[in-house]
């Protein structure tokens, strides 16, 4: 249907918010792991002192990003193009509906394979952010064993110049390779970070849809060090749309055990974030002395 101005003022935002979505659904299947070893990867050196520690921050972070390029491209696809036809910013809209439509069209598939279970969807939903949970703790494992093993890098360099085994020049050198490494580390680190975190907004979204199909308080995103807080009242506006049915969950203790979970992914995304932050921040330390 031609609508009048729509064609000229919209077809190019739009056109980029399909590409962009064509491009994630496209990368599914390349996961974090061979576009590291790639020449140039953050694996490809294999003389890396710290290879192994960074072998493993790479490994605890790629589940994060495999499962947002799988959820996020139909989410941004349809709220990029809503965006465009009510002239709201296309990229904000992007997002957006990248939360929302991921979190909406998971959890309602998942509760059709179910045959309207909506309790077992509950539980299922329960089983995987717990899952993540432990993810998370491994990827703040592995960031501080990288970051521990640049620091030793780093001693070992003082060391050597402390007893003279090289020049200061030399040491400078040294040190200066141990810093752009480090520098990597934490991009790579930060990279996931976004991941992390982008994935736990979409955990919010999933328990508000089930906290609005069902009448209970729902969670905002906050600026505290979970990250959430308990709203007064369920959430507006995230139920179930137009032409699908309510996700009914007829035991209350698995609502409040979805928010517990996801309250607890929130403060462990945000741990995540902390720990990057205060990495990038050390980098200063990287010297001779």
């Amino acid at each position: 249907m031609f609508i009048p101005g729509f064609a000229r003022k919209t077809a190019r935002p739009v056109t980029a918010v399909i590409l962009s979505s064509f491009l994630l659904t496209s990368c599914a299947g390349v996961t974090g792991n061979v576009q590291s070893i790639l020449p140039g990867g953050y694996l490809s050196n294999k003389d890396d002192a710290c290879y192994a520690e960074r072998k493993q921050l790479d490994a605890s972070g790629n589940t994060f990003e495999t499962e947002l390029v799988r959820n996020v491209a139909a989410g941004a696809l349809i709220g990029g193009i809503g965006a465009a036809v009510t002239g709201r910013n296309v990229l904000a809209g992007a997002a957006i509906g990248a939360v929302a439509g991921a979190a909406g069209t998971y959890l309602y598939d998942l509760w059709r394979k179910n045959n309207g279970d909506g309790d077992l969807t509950a539980r299922q939903s329960i089983k995987r952010v717990n899952e993540e949970n432990e993810q998370l703790d491994k990827i703040s494992r592995a960031l501080d064993h990288i970051i521990e093993c640049r620091k030793n890098e780093a001693k070992e360099v003082r060391a050597k110049l402390r007893k003279r085994i090289i020049t200061r020049p030399q040491a400078e050198e040294m040190m200066k390779e141990v810093r752009m490494k480090y520098r990597e580390d934490m991009a790579h680190a930060k990279k996931i970070a976004d991941n992390v975190l982008t994935r736990s907004s979409e955990n919010v979204a999933i328990y508000n849809r089930l906290a609005a199909d069902n009448d209970q308080v729902g969670l905002e995103e906050a600026p505290t060090r979970s990250g959430v807080k308990v709203t007064k009242r369920p959430p507006k506006d995230v139920g179930a749309p137009e032409g699908q049915e309510r996700i009914i969950v007829e035991d209350e203790k698995l609502i409040k055990d979805t928010r517990k979970v996801v309250t607890s992914n929130s403060t462990k995304s945000r741990e995540v974030e902390r720990k990057v932050e205060q990495g990038e921040a050390a980098e200063d330390s990287f010297t001779l002395g």
